[in-house]
């Protein structure tokens, strides 16, 4: 219960913090400057950038009020814990595309293609048996979660994408995502992809990574084209 006494003991203070505040204020001059005094955020109730008389009545009106207070080093790490928790949930997505110069013959004295800004081609030297390949590197710890590839085909004969992972201590390998098309309907210009992709947490401390391209008819494969080849992952 609020009595007279502690009405007259609020209007006292108050009055004193007004006194004490026109005396402690920060005052401009006229050319921007401002006095030394340290500006404190946490005191600042309406947080206009001034404590003021405004931020002072707030105060006072809040006299004698009781509760819990707020333990800010708490409340900063619970925070910190919230952000942490969203960016799990929503894992950060990362790209690595292999352009028309990333690519390399298995038999380079068997092998004849071209390379040109838009796309990688391989010409009628090149063996079926023989593909092309890409390294490519991968951050460790990464997941895989699709592996796209643009082609063209300006005949009817199929072209095969697919990303490899090496083991080099036992000299093999294993498939993780493959992409297959025949050509039917050309010329096209086509994007497929492959989501259902097996082995696909990155473990660059045991293996080694790879595209590699098989362009079925070596005669007239000069018709086919690797565009690009994109692999998204989670990290």
């Amino acid at each position: 219960m609020v009595t007279k006494k502690d009405m007259a003991v609020a209007i006292l203070a108050t009055l004193c913090l007004t006194s004490t505040l026109f005396m402690a204020v920060p005052i401009k001059s006229q050319d921007g400057t401002i006095s030394s005094n340290e500006y404190d955020p946490w005191i600042d109730t309406n947080d206009d950038g001034i404590i003021d008389i405004f931020d002072i009545a707030k105060l006072a009106l809040a006299f004698g009020a009781e509760g819990e207070p707020i333990n800010k080093t708490a409340l900063l790490l619970d925070l910190l814990a919230r952000v942490e928790a969203l960016e799990q949930q929503s894992p950060r997505r990362g790209y690595i595309s292999i352009s028309p110069a990333g690519w390399q013959p298995c038999k380079v004295q068997s092998a004849d293609y071209s390379t040109e800004i838009n796309w990688f081609k391989a010409t009628s030297k090149v063996e079926e048996s023989s593909p092309f390949y890409a390294q490519v590197q991968l951050p460790h710890g990464a997941t895989i979660v699709n592996f796209t590839a643009i082609l063209y085909f300006g005949s009817y004969y199929p072209l095969q994408v697919s990303l490899h992972r090496n083991n080099p201590s036992d000299i093999t390998h294993s498939n993780m995502a493959y992409i297959f098309d025949t050509g039917l309907g050309w010329p096209k210009h086509v994007t497929l992809f492959d989501d259902t992709i097996d082995y696909a947490q990155v473990d660059n401390s045991r293996y080694s990574y790879l595209v590699e391209a098989y362009f079925a008819n070596p005669l007239l494969s000069d018709d086919l084209a690797i565009c690009s080849v994109i692999i998204e992952y989670t990290y």
